[in-house]
């Protein structure tokens, strides 16, 4: 029980990732890269739930046995699960990131000096 609880969320991240991509073929790395970095952040954000919102303390993966908390942890992480890629989705649309690097071609060098690289 407790690898269904800690993997499978993350599936249904990448498969809504995918459908949303409207099935571009992606390559088997690329489908490991995506469920690394879903599985990471459904297992942070929900543990931190669990933890401090929750007030449930250090859980451990013996926890995962009991067929309540289970359930429970479950509901949580595909909720999670389901919202991750969405976010992701407003975020790239709305954040851009751009570099400019100039080169100084000016300054301290005689324009007679050879470069040698």
């Amino acid at each position: 029980m407790r690898y269904i609880a800690l993997f499978f969320p993350a599936i249904i991240s990448v498969g809504i990732e995918y459908r949303k991509n409207d099935g571009k073929c992606w390559c088997w790395f690329e489908y490991l890269c995506k469920y690394a970095g879903f599985l990471i952040c459904n297992v942070l954000m929900t543990q931190s739930l669990v933890s401090y919102v929750f007030d449930l303390g250090t859980v451990t993966i013996d926890a995962f046995d009991s067929f309540p908390f289970f359930t429970k942890y479950l509901f949580i992480a595909s909720a999670f699960a389901i919202i991750l890629p969405h976010i992701l989705r407003i975020i790239k649309a709305n954040i851009y990131v751009s570099l400019e690097i100039h080169k100084d071609a000016g300054g301290s060098v005689d324009s007679k000096t050879k470069i040698v690289d």
